[in-house]
């Protein structure tokens, strides 16, 4: 599992944070993270979200209704 420890916390701003990828059963997000008046990204993060039906524990596809939520709200579509 991973794991960070912070010693002491920057001033960090999440200025970008979107669904990159909607796949069947799956949602990518893209992540930028930055320290206050810095133009280049301290950080660029992907995290893959997969939707598990609960009692089989197996990947299930992600609702319709979510699919349209996230295609109405990012600007730009999600590829697919």
């Amino acid at each position: 599992m991973p794991r960070a420890d912070f010693v002491c916390a920057p001033r960090l701003r999440v200025r970008c944070c979107r669904v990159a990828n909607l796949g069947r059963s799956s949602m990518t997000f893209h992540f930028e993270i930055y320290r206050d008046a810095e133009e280049a990204p301290l950080v660029t993060a992907e995290l893959v979200y997969v939707n598990a039906d609960p009692s089989s524990m197996k990947a299930a596809p992600l609702p319709d209704e979510l699919r349209e939520r996230v295609r109405r709200y990012e600007r730009t579509a999600p590829q697919a």
